[in-house]
């Protein structure tokens, strides 16, 4: 089997959003009522149809699938999907990304069924906080799904923090974490996308509007309404950017009597697919990752490709060129969308920096 090539990358990442909708209402994704431009029901894809491009996919070069949204979980026969899915001969990994809400009703089906990985997203480890943020998630939740996560023997379990509303206090709380358990917490920089994002760069009022980086095509982000959606901050300076955080956790490690953290080569890191540099303390079980998307460009090592749940190919996050594949997979045409995800790989971009988007939301395009 040929590698799907791209300027010098090789693509066998797929991201594969399952749905739009959502059980929660994150403040940085989406409006207090949801999601302004849902996606007709009917053109969404079928799970027959994910599976009829994931087994062409993967035929062609693709090795590591992760389902997303919105939520994957409010999706009816996932459990199904996995099972379909995990039998796919040339697939080397299933993983997920959940909010964790719905994750204790499937957990144990879905480990049966051959997902390998789990990813929960958790901005903020304060109760309050976080159920301002997301609009009525419940904390308690997200730690029941963790550790009955690494109970059932899912490996790696990792935390996704979005650099938002970040404090000293939720870093001090993931560093107990990661002392404790092997949970594996990535940060990762802000992306302001879609309308959600544009109104919040419209925003002229200066810290805690998110300046990310002087060459940043998404240079800041606040809210045209602090109150409903920006809850008190536990500290005065907001922590933004990969370096800042890093800088952070150390001197907050120092007074617990760790260690500094330490890069971890590829073969010690935790199993992941994506752009992460990962780091751990020598005293702890788990580990921290950085996703600098906009501090750090890793433009040059992306190896994803993303499909929209109503069937449109992305070949980068920021930009508004898609290749939809609906019409060939009602009509079951391999070979059509086998030219599209070629179509796709070809069509992939150097640098986002050139990219001029995105209409879509996050939660369209699938996290």
């Amino acid at each position: 089997m040929t590698p799907l090539v791209s300027k010098g990358r090789t693509i066998d990442y797929l991201r594969i959003s399952l749905t739009d909708r959502c059980d929660l209402r994150c403040v940085y994704c989406m409006g207090a009522d949801g999601i302004e431009d849902k996606l007709d029901r009917e053109l969404i894809m079928s799970l027959e149809d994910v599976a009829q491009f994931a087994r062409i996919a993967c035929a062609e070069g693709i090795k590591y699938i992760r389902l997303t949204g919105g939520e994957p979980l409010v999706r009816l026969g996932i459990v199904d999907l996995v099972r379909e899915l995990s039998q796919i001969p040339q697939l080397e990994d299933l993983s997920m990304t959940s909010n964790g809400q719905l994750f204790g009703k499937y957990a144990e089906d879905l480990k049966n069924a051959g997902l390998s990985r789990i990813t929960f997203s958790l901005d903020s480890t304060d109760a309050t906080t976080y159920e301002k943020l997301t609009r009525g998630g419940d904390l308690v939740k997200v730690y029941s799904a963790i550790d009955e996560a690494l109970r059932l023997g899912y490996s790696p379990v990792k935390i996704n923090a979005l650099a938002y509303q970040l404090t000293e206090d939720d870093l001090l709380n993931f560093i107990r974490m990661t002392e404790e358990k092997p949970i594996h917490v990535r940060f990762i920089e802000y992306m302001p996308i879609g309308f959600v994002g544009r109104e919040a760069r419209k925003c002229p009022t200066p810290p805690p509007c998110l300046a990310l980086s002087a060459q940043s095509t998404a240079a800041a982000d606040c809210s045209n309404n602090a109150t409903e959606s920006r809850p008190e901050a536990h500290q005065s300076k907001p922590l933004l950017t990969m370096g800042q955080i890093r800088d952070a956790i150390n001197e907050l490690a120092s007074t617990r009597g760790l260690s500094e953290l330490k890069p971890l080569k590829r073969e010690k890191a935790p199993l992941g697919h994506g752009p992460a540099s990962s780091y751990a303390f020598d005293e702890a079980q788990g580990s921290f990752g950085f996703i600098a998307v906009h501090s750090q460009n890793f433009c040059a090592d992306c190896n994803r490709l993303r499909l929209t749940a109503d069937g449109k190919i992305r070949s980068c996050l920021f930009s508004d060129l898609e290749i939809p594949i609906g019409a060939a997979l009602q009509t079951k045409n391999r070979d059509s969308l086998r030219a599209s995800l070629l179509q796709a790989v070809a069509s992939k971009p150097l640098s986002y920096a050139q990219q001029q988007g995105t209409k879509r939301t996050m939660s369209a395009i699938g996290g």
